[in-house]
C-alpha cells in the first residue's frame, strides 16, 4: 500500500498538471458533472466507484495513456483496501469534497494548487488506511487476514 501511495503521489499530481495544460472546458465540465452525479454515495461500493471514476477521469484529461494506465493499475491493486477509506458516510462526503476542490483547481488553471491538493489527498488516504489497519491489526488477524509489512509511515 505504501509503495502504491508513493507511485500515486508522483503520478496523480503530474496528471493534474497535464490536465490544467491540456483539458478543454467541455472536458472539465464533463468531469465536474460526472463527479456531481456521484455525490450521493449511499454505500461503500458507491464510494469506491466515485473515487476510482474521479481519479481515472482526471488522469485521462492529461492525455497521457501511460499515466492513466499506471493510475488505473494502482487503483486496481488497492481495490481490496479502498473500502476502508469509504466505510462511513462522513468519509465518503470528505472524499467527495476533496475531489471537488481538486477539479475546481484544475478548472481555475491552478496547476500548483491542483497538484498540491491531489498529493495531500493521496497521502491522507494512505495515512488513514494505515492507521485503521494498525488499530484493527488484532481483529484482522483473528479474521484470518495477514498483515505484511509495517503500518508506520
Amino acid at each position: 500500500m505504501a509503495s502504491l501511495a508513493e507511485l500515486r503521489g508522483v503520478l496523480e499530481p503530474a496528471a493534474a498538471r497535464l490536465a490544467v495544460e491540456r483539458a478543454s472546458g467541455a472536458q472539465l465540465d464533463e468531469v465536474r458533472a460526472h463527479l456531481d452525479s456521484l455525490r450521493p454515495t449511499p454505500d461503500r461500493q458507491a464510494g469506491i466507484r466515485m473515487g476510482s471514476t474521479f481519479h481515472l477521469d482526471l488522469a485521462a484529461l492529461g492525455g497521457n495513456r501511460f499515466i492513466t494506465d499506471a493510475i488505473a493499475d494502482a487503483l486496481t491493486r488497492l481495490e481490496r483496501t479502498r473500502w476502508i477509506e469509504v466505510r462511513t458516510p462522513e468519509a465518503r462526503d470528505a472524499a467527495w469534497e476533496e475531489h471537488s476542490a481538486i477539479i475546481d483547481a484544475v478548472r481555475a488553471g491552478d496547476a500548483d494548487r491542483a497538484a498540491e491538493l491531489l498529493a495531500a489527498h493521496v497521502a491522507g488516504t494512505n495515512d488513514r488506511l494505515l492507521a485503521w489497519i494498525a488499530q484493527e491489526r488484532r481483529r484482522l488477524r483473528g479474521a484470518g487476514m495477514a498483515i505484511v509489512g509495517s503500518t508506520e509511515r
